[in-house]
């Protein structure tokens, strides 16, 4: 077989696993069949899709790594964000500072995606996917803006030697859905696709490179580096939908995440809104006291004298109001109390 029919008949495998359209010569190449996933690695750990539907983070599959301590991450039902101030350098490049969510997985074949709704619009803000054998080990995929453009970018960052593999302009369309990107491995081999509208047949992969990597974690993260010198680093917000196992989606769910407040009440009062189920964020809590009661103060997930409160709906919420009853001029002091 000739060197021209190798190299095309392995392009086309590729692309066949992959499920993705390559351009190649001005060519399209066209999946035969979907990807299928064959853990390579002895334990059996793949990874897994999160639609970042929950009013918390989901700490048992995730672990955030925020190298400065200065990024904080939030969830509100439907996305995940990393929010990342100007003025401080966070490059996954030599110094690795970038904040990263990361969940474990074994050393297998894998084909990865993850929506962002966030746009990279200012010089040297980052986004995307990063593969991890360890703290001085990694692979980055992510969009950043040049300037210019928005450009895919990947590299191998391996200690004080990070080495870029590509970077290539993209010509982003008038109307986005988000910024959808893919990595796909098999063996020492990786491939990147883009999308701007996550439809199946609407997929670009791009240059394939190969590189040995114990893999032990995959995740995303976020970063911004200074255009230039004396130049602040722009702020960027990372808005992720979601991180999926391309072999194992779930359903996309982007209404807000419900969660259930309960609300009791000790002595003479009301409280607003009442007892019932609200969208992740924060809720204000108003207690009403009876004529001749005071207001004490509140217990439970809230602990506050403060009226009206603010309370974080991350989950499920018991609060308790307290009233205390003024008695010819003095104060009578009804508590809460448990018995076993």
């Amino acid at each position: 077989m000739s060197d021209k029919r190798f190299t095309r008949s392995l392009l086309i495998l590729i692309v066949a696993m992959l499920g993705t359209t390559i351009l190649s010569g001005g060519s399209e190449v066209t999946p035969l069949f979907a990807a299928h996933n064959t853990n390579r690695g002895e334990g059996t750990t793949q990874p897994t899709s999160d639609d970042f539907d929950s009013c918390i983070l989901d700490t048992d599959l995730w672990e955030y790594t925020d190298p400065l301590g200065d990024a904080p991450y939030s969830t509100n039902g439907s996305q995940v964000t990393i929010g990342l101030a100007a003025g401080v350098v966070h490059d996954l490049w030599v110094d690795k500072q970038a904040p990263r969510l990361m969940q474990e997985i074994s050393n297998g074949d894998f084909s990865i995606e993850a929506k962002f709704e966030s746009a990279v619009t200012q010089q040297f803000q980052i986004q995307g996917i990063v593969v991890e054998q360890d703290s001085e080990n990694l692979l980055r995929f992510d969009f950043f803006h040049d300037g210019e453009n928005v450009r895919l970018f990947a590299a191998i960052l391996r200690g004080s030697s990070p080495a870029q593999q590509f970077s290539i302009p993209l010509t982003v369309p008038d109307t986005v859905v988000g910024y959808f990107i893919r990595v796909f491995r098999s063996g020492d081999s990786w491939l990147t696709s883009y999308s701007f509208t996550g439809n199946a047949d609407d997929w670009t992969s791009v240059q394939r490179f190969d590189t040995s990597l114990t893999v032990t974690k995959v995740g995303i993260f976020g970063g911004n580096v200074s255009p230039g010198v004396g130049q602040d680093p722009p702020a960027h917000t990372v808005i992720a939908d979601f991180f999926f196992n391309s072999n194992a989606t779930i359903a996309q769910e982007d209404d807000n995440a419900i969660e259930t407040l309960n609300l009791s009440v000790v002595g003479e009062g009301s409280v607003s809104p009442e007892s019932g189920e609200y969208s992740c964020g924060p809720q204000t809590l108003l207690a009403t006291p009876t004529e001749g009661w005071d207001f004490a103060g509140w217990s439970g997930a809230l602990t506050s004298t403060q009226n009206p409160a603010v309370l974080e709906m991350n989950g499920v919420q018991d609060v308790t109001a307290t009233f205390v009853e003024v008695d010819n001029g003095n104060t009578l002091v009804y508590l809460p109390f448990t018995t076993q």
